[in-house]
């Protein structure tokens, strides 16, 4: 649902995102009732799924810490559905999450491989950062 508002000449909407349970046949706001890890996962959804429909589709994706509150299951997920969402993108993950930086070496293998930044600390020469490459 849309609930559209006019501020100062400038049309503002604000969505309201429902859920359905199939169980027992109720819908109710995810705001209300999902925890902080599945509304992650809706709004990752939804940004995913808009961003694949615009007019004007970049080639780029970046993502900050998109596991967080995330259970294992979850993370697993996600790195699938980060291998079909590379598919003709550019993708940026920004992460500190070892099981997502784990499930990400062990399934996550895009057309052309992927090239890993991890910062390793710093030195009076500034941050020390190592490359690695991985090839299909």
């Amino acid at each position: 649902d849309i609930d559209q508002r006019n501020v100062k000449g400038v049309q503002k909407n604000t969505y309201n995102i429902k859920a359905f349970n199939n169980k027992d046949g109720k819908e109710t706001l995810i705001s209300t009732r999902f925890s902080t890890g599945q509304m992650n996962c809706a709004a990752l959804s939804i940004f995913l799924s808009l961003s694949s429909m615009l007019e004007r589709r970049t080639k780029f994706v970046i993502l900050d810490d998109p596991s967080q509150s995330l259970d294992i299951e979850h993370k697993k997920s996600l790195v699938q559905v980060l291998g079909d969402v590379s598919s003709g993108n550019q993708l940026i993950i920004a992460t500190q999450d070892s099981e997502l930086d784990e499930e990400i070496d062990k399934g996550f293998m895009p057309k052309g491989g992927y090239t890993t930044l991890r910062f390793m600390g710093w030195s009076k020469e500034g941050p020390s950062i190592k490359t690695s490459m991985k090839q299909k």
